[in-house]
């Protein structure tokens, strides 16, 4: 018998659109309600959503560490820190194991490396195709202590086909009462997801044309690393 979705579950969204979304990716989500029929589709509410999500793109998880770290905040331990993935966190971080337990190395967007006289918001320097290559460039410019890090490329936002929907039933409010309400409540969740997968699909398409595909990173895995000195320093 196949397994129904209830309230309280964990799940990941997968091979869908949204899956990309940084809402979502490499994220575990609760599940807010039991998975129900709606328009003929099996769907589920998940928390902080304000639309239903169709249980086909989600995949139920269990992993024991999630709970013990719960009850952990749970009995308001305070902070630790958080020692499952590389990237070091002085805060309690339920995101952190979260994202270790469902986001493997090998799916980041991870290609370069750069460096940096000192760990900050702002990263200037360019990046650069190895880890060697960073030490390098930095001894270069004669620094003898300075951090390195791997660079997460940023991916384009998802379309949320929903709020377009009601901006636009907004409009048509506007202009003739209660029109748009009318309109946008005859939309079904299929025709909605459809919307979404098409304009979603068309942005990737600009995005690779027109090359505006962002440029930014996030900066992962950081270490310090020190030069040693030669005697004649």
């Amino acid at each position: 018998m196949e397994y129904k979705l209830k309230a309280g579950d964990r799940v990941v969204v997968h091979t869908c659109l949204e899956a990309k979304n940084p809402k979502y990716f490499g994220k575990i989500l609760d599940v807010e309600t039991d998975q129900f029929e709606k328009m003929g589709q099996e769907v589920v509410m998940l928390k902080g959503d304000s639309c239903e999500t169709y249980v086909r793109f989600l995949q139920k998880v269990d992993d024991p560490r999630i709970d013990a770290f719960e009850k952990i905040v749970e009995n308001d331990f305070g902070n630790f820190p958080c020692i499952l993935i590389e990237v070091s966190c002085d805060t309690t971080c339920r995101e952190c194991i979260l994202n270790e337990l469902m986001e493997p190395k090998e799916v980041l967007s991870i290609e370069k490396w750069t460096w940096e006289t000192e760990n900050k918001d702002w990263w200037e320097n360019p990046s650069v195709e190895t880890r060697e290559e960073a030490i390098e460039r930095a001894k270069k410019e004669g620094l003898k202590k300075f951090v390195i890090g791997q660079c997460e490329k940023h991916v384009l936002p998802s379309v949320d086909a929903d709020s377009i929907l009601e901006n636009m039933s907004d409009t048509l409010d506007d202009e003739v009462s209660e029109a748009g309400e009318r309109w946008y409540g005859d939309i079904s969740l299929e025709d909605t997801q459809l919307l979404e997968n098409m304009l979603n699909e068309t942005l990737i398409k600009w995005a690779d044309q027109t090359k505006n595909h962002p440029s930014s990173y996030t900066v992962i895995g950081i270490e310090e690393i020190q030069v040693e000195r030669t005697k004649d320093e």
